[in-house]
This record gives C-alpha cells, structure tokens and sequence, in this order.
C-alpha cells in the first residue's frame, strides 16, 4: 500500500469512528490505566491484578499519559522513562537491555534478552519488535530475570504492554500531527458494544517522515521511517464467568536509521573515500533498505471457577523482513549484504490461578512455544552466502505460591522448569553444501522472595530469581556447534511507598551472569562469529519517585546506577584499528580494523551506562475558559562502551522534550505544540566495529510540531 494511500485510510477510519461515537454519549476521555481509590497504578508484574507497592519486584510502570507527556511514542524510546534501560537498534534488530542485560546477537532465530509481551502474548522477533505505541493502557517494564512466571529469554527483565479493552460504551479517539521532517501522524481508536455480551475495537496508526540524514553525493533522503499499524479486539462475554476475546494485528515498518552509517572518526579500509562532516550526512554506495511485515492473531479465553481462574492463551505471530545494507559505509561500491528473513511462531499457554485458603493463594502453568526462523536469500559482495532455518521448541512448566503469614508479612515461592530444542539446517548456496545439528537444553528457575510492611504506606522486600536464557546456532556461521545457554542469579532488595499521590520506590541489587551470548561480524565474508563469554557481574541502586506540588505542579523522575564487569571473558572477540603505514598507504590511519581474540576480563559490559537519569515536570491549571497543561521532561545518559573491548564509548548526553496543550472545558478535543530532543543533542543511535572499520548512525535531531486530538464517548 503506497504511503499517501495509508495516510488516507488512517485519517478516513479515524474520521468516521469518531462520528460514529459522536452519537453513543457525552464526551470523555479514553479509558485510562488501572488506578485504586488513591490514584496508585495496578500493574500484573505477578500475573495477578496487584498494586505496585505490593510487587516485590522493581517495576516501572507507565500509562499512556505519562508516555504521552514524556514524548515516548514508540518502543524504542522506552528508555527515556526508565532507569536503568537502554533500548538500542542493532541496524534493524530491537535489543532492549536492563541494568546491562541485553543481546548484540542479530541472526535469525536469535531472541532479546529482555521479553516483549502485548497483552499476555510474547514477541520474540527482534526485526519486528519496532513500533509504535497507539490505544496503550499502561507499560510494565519487569527488571532483573523473570525466569518463573515470564519464562524462556527474560534474563534481563520483562515489557508488558496492556492495551485499552473492548469496551460496551461507544468510544472514539482520533489524533494528527505534523512536525519538523514532514512527520507526520495519525492515531484512531474505536470501541462499542454490539450486544450485550459482545464488543470490540479497532486501533490504527500511521507515522512517517522525510528522514534527518541525507546522502552528500546523491542528496537521498536517509534515516527515514514508515509505519502503518492496525489492531483488533473482540471480547465475547459468554456468560459472568466465561469471556474470550479474539485480538488480530497487523504493523507495516521501514526505516533507514540503524543503516544511515558513515565511518567514525575516519576509520575505514576504503582507499579514497569522502567522508562528510556533517554529522547527518552519509556517503552511500545505494540507498539502504529495511521493510518488515508482522502479523498475529491470539486467543485468550478465561473462565472463573469458585476457587480457580483458568486462562488459555493462544498465539500465532508471523514476521517477514528484508535487509539491504552498504557494509563499508562509503561511495565506493566495495561491499554490501543483503538477505530475507522469516519467522513463524505458536505460542500455547495455561495459566492456572486460585486460593488454597484466606492467607495461600497460588500460580501455575504451562508453556508450550513452537517458532522456525529463516535466512533466506543472503548475498554478500555479490556472492551468495548460508541459507538458514532455525527451529525451536520448548516446553515449560511453572508454579508459585504466595503465603501471607501475617497481615504484614508475605512469602512468596516458585519455579519454572524449561526445556528446549533447537535444530540447524543450513545450505551454503554458492556450493550446494548442506549441514544439519540440534541440541538441547533444559534449566529449574527458582524465584522467592518476601514482603514485610512496615506502615500500610512503606513496603520493604528481598528476593532472589534466576533466569535462562537457551542456547542457538548461528545462523550465517554454517557451524554445528552451538552456543550454549545463558544463566544468571539475582539478588535484590528494595523498599516502596505510597501515599497521598506520592511514591517512592528503590532498590539495590547484584547479578552473577553466565556464558554472555556475543556476536562479532567479519565484513569479508559477511558471517557473523557467535562465542559465550565466560562470566560477569552487575551491581547497582535505582529509585523512581512521583510526587504533586501543590495544586498545579506535579514532578516524577527515577535513576539508577550501574557497576557491570565482564569478570572473566578471555576469549573475546576484539577488534583494534590499523595503523601500519605499510597497510594504510596513501590511506589516513586508522585504515580499518583487524579482528582477534584477546582478554576483556575487567572491562564494562556494552551498553550498559553507569548512570542514567529521567525527569518529569508537570503543571496544569485553568486558562482561557479551558485547561492549559504544560510540561518538560529530562533524560540522561551517563555514557558507555558499543564494543566488549571499550574502545568504542559513547558520550554521555542529555535530551530534554516539551509540551504544552490547551484544551476546552468540556474536555473533548485538544491541541498542543510539542519539542523533542530541545537542545539539539548529538548522540549515537547505533555504533559498530568491523574489520572494514568503525562506523556510527546519528539519533534524531531537533524536531518541533503540533498536534490535535479528539476524544468522544
């Protein structure tokens, strides 16, 4: 669907969904997140309905408010409310990583160590797990491994989004806005009942822009995005205990960020080339490319017994994508790649949920999850490369039990046991040669912890967790050996608090971390080496905190800081720039890099910012016959290295976004001027070294714009 065509059909639905609610009622806001009496957010992190005080896990949990106040718009941009959390772009591949716990691995089959989830579902395609936010209830992000309840692939945490539910009331919001770039967007949301025991919704979203990057000999637009999203729910409300609702979703995504790269500080092996200076200026061979296509659908039917809540999940998502990229990163027509990639995934879940007595309730489940993934079609510098299928298995059982022995203190128990088989297939195509492999690997992840309140305010708590992480092949290596499993043990304490508005909740903790899954990339014959390091450890503190200021000011914020180390990972791929006049010739040194194994015992794990700091303000009041609210908010990053030798550091920085809005007192429609990164900051979205060089794509610039939103009920 070409692009003008998909900005119609938003622009069009959202117009009529709107219309169409117009006549259900009087105007109101869209449904919010879950709130007790006091304004507290009820979050699931324990697969259960609880307030965030009374999780002994760190949470951070944001509504759809709070990310539109932050500027938050898409998953990738989560960091900027969560400490502890980077969320980089690996080229195309989404790898959040919590307190250092994350994946430079890319090839297909290869999973995020932080696990996405959409309304109970897991999304494991890291290519398509780009997108943007539309009709969000509220964000989890679950930090440290969440091995018992969230299972296989949660060693860093867990993201939980929850959408906005059918809802019987007819209701409508739609939202454009234009900004600098020629971005452009259009939000629509709908929801009514069609009968009393059935209703559903649909949301839409399109987004795109002209790109902040440009090609110095070709004037191309680069560092573009495109995206067109769709997503259905219907709920079937069978009887007051029986209710199943069928959910559909389609997203459409395209970017040239993570691939609009040009050499850092002049290192490449390319004889002759012209490197911009502009920092947002490449010199491309072609214009990159990156299109992905994902779709799913899902079943969930609950149905409440007098002493049982029995929930089945069902869940197929299919991801396509095409990658196409200048490996060089200069004009001259030296080396490229580009391939396919496909997944295909069942997920089947039961989640078993009840009361033994007044003080010992219960969770259990099992997990069944089927996903084969592809690299078809690789080239590389012309030649064709390893076709891949990657499969996987995995059968899993979990259990927990919370046992209340006081009013004030809670003890809590469990356990997931987790199997998996992966199997490697792979032609090398240029030959006809095949290899065939599987292996397979099994893990207990044992979780407790305890609770104890000291006020009906302040809760305190001690837990310890381990996650897993399976083993995989590398896909492009056309090797039968496999890297093995992650694992990594958690110790965390922690204190929360709330009241009267305000909370505060910390915590301090220390992770021993196993067999780190490590990917190195070989420009010269574009495969990917995949090794495990051997051992590191994390320790750190962060805080969150919220609090109103009087009648019209409110402020929220949170840090946190790391100590990470690579303990012992002396097989580690490293790569060192050239600098021998007698390799280099005419060429400016650094000329590329050579690639070896060496020692990074006591070095920082990548991508893992000792400090990081968030930071909200907020004020809102009566103006001009109707409500002004306005507010500013501050992210930092206090640096960190891209590569596991530290050579390659990012900087740290700051981005500071604002809003302002004004809306009539009858609250139904609104218009705002919005900024996001204020003061122009220059950082890096993606850094990579190879043996062709080191090279770097540039975030996002200044961008300022307005938008309008109308919400009907």
């Amino acid at each position: 669907m070409a692009a003008s065509n998909r900005f119609t059909l938003a622009l069009a639905i959202g117009t009529m969904m709107s219309s169409v609610a117009m006549f259900g009622g009087a105007p109101a806001f869209a449904q919010s997140a879950i709130e007790t009496d006091e304004g507290e957010v009820v979050v699931t992190a324990q697969r259960r309905e609880e307030r965030l005080r009374d999780v002994p896990i760190s949470v951070t949990a944001v509504t759809a408010d709070m990310l539109e106040e932050s500027g938050v718009s898409g998953a990738t941009e989560l960091a900027a409310v969560t400490p502890g959390m980077t969320y980089p772009v690996s080229g195309a591949f989404a790898q959040p990583t919590i307190r250092g716990i994350g994946t430079t691995v890319t090839s297909a089959g290869s999973d995020a160590n932080v696990a996405l989830y959409v309304d109970g579902v897991y999304m494991p395609s890291q290519a398509g797990n780009i997108f943007e936010f539309n009709n969000i209830q509220r964000i989890e992000v679950l930090k440290g491994p969440q091995g018992t309840l969230f299972g296989r692939n949660a060693t860093g945490g867990a993201i939980s989004i929850t959408t906005l539910a059918p809802s019987q009331t007819p209701t409508a919001r739609l939202g454009a806005s234009y900004g600098e770039l020629n971005e452009r967007r259009v939000n629509a949301y709908g929801s009514t009942g069609f009968t009393d025991a059935i209703a559903g919704d649909i949301a839409l979203m399109y987004r795109a822009d002209d790109g902040y990057s440009t090609d110095a000999n070709t004037g191309a637009d680069l560092a573009w995005n495109e995206d067109f999203a769709v997503r259905s729910q219907v709920r079937f409300d069978l009887s007051d205990r029986f209710t199943v609702t069928v959910a559909g979703d389609y997203n459409e995504h395209a970017d040239t960020i993570g691939y609009a790269l040009k050499p850092l500080n002049g290192n490449t092996s390319v004889t002759g080339a012209v490197i911009p200076s502009d920092p947002r200026e490449a010199s491309l061979s072609f214009e990159p490319e990156f299109d992905t296509l994902a779709r799913g659908a899902s079943v969930r039917a609950r149905y409440d017994f007098d002493a049982l809540t029995v929930t089945s999940t069902s869940a197929w998502r299919l991801t396509d994508a095409h990658f196409l990229t200048d490996l060089d990163r200069t004009a001259q027509a030296n080396s490229f790649a580009q391939f396919d990639t496909r997944q295909r995934t069942f997920i089947q879940e039961l989640n078993f949920a009840g009361e033994l007595s007044e003080r010992l309730s219960w969770i259990g489940g099992l997990f069944y999850y089927d996903d084969a993934a592809y690299n078809e079609n690789p080239i590389t510098n012309g030649a064709p490369g390893v076709q891949a299928r990657i499969g996987a298995e995995a059968i899993a059982a979990y259990a927990e039990l919370q046992f209340n022995v006081s009013d004030r203190l809670t003890l809590i128990g469990g356990t997931r046991y987790s199997t998996e088989e992966r199997t490697y297939d792979a032609i090398r195509l240029a030959t006809g040669a095949t290899v065939s492999a599987s292996d397979e690997w099994s893990a207990w992840t044992p979780r407790v912890a305890a609770r104890y309140a000291l006020t009906d305010s302040t809760n305190i708590y001690a837990s310890f967790s381990q996650g897993f992480k399976s083993g995989t092949y590398n896909a492009t290596g056309f090797s039968t050996t496999p890297v093995n499993p992650e694992y990594v043990d958690a110790y965390e304490i922690g204190l929360k608090y709330f009241a009267g508005g305000a909370s505060f909740n910390t915590s301090a903790f220390f992770y021993s971390y196993e067999d780190i899954q490590i990917q190195a990339i070989q420009v010269s014959t574009g495969l990917t080496a995949l090794t495990n390091a051997a051992e590191a450890e994390v320790t750190g503190v962060d805080a969150e905190f919220s609090v109103p200021l009087g009648e019209n000011w409110s402020l929220r914020g949170g840090a946190a800081y790391l100590q990470t180390e690579y303990t012992s990972f002396p097989g580690a791929l490293i790569t060192t720039p050239v600098t021998n006049p007698a390799t280099c010739g005419v060429r400016p040194a650094p000329c590329g890099n050579t690639q070896a194994a060496g020692d990074a015992s006591g070095n920082e794990m990548v991508r893992s910012p000792e400090l990081t700091l968030n930071l909200g303000l907020g004020y809102e009041a009566p103006f001009a016959g109707g409500s002004l609210a306005a507010n500013l908010s501050a992210y930092h990053n206090g640096g960190f290295y891209w590569d596991v030798g530290n050579r390659l550091k990012e900087d740290a920085y700051t981005t500071f976004n604002g809003r302002i809005a004004w809306g009539p007192e009858n609250g139904n429609w609104e218009v705002a001027l919005w900024g996001r990164n204020l003061t122009d900051e220059l950082y890096a979205a993606y850094t990579v070294d190879t043996t062709a060089g080191d090279s770097v794509a540039y975030a996002r610039p200044r961008t300022i714009g307005v938008s309008f939103d109308l919400r009907l009920n």
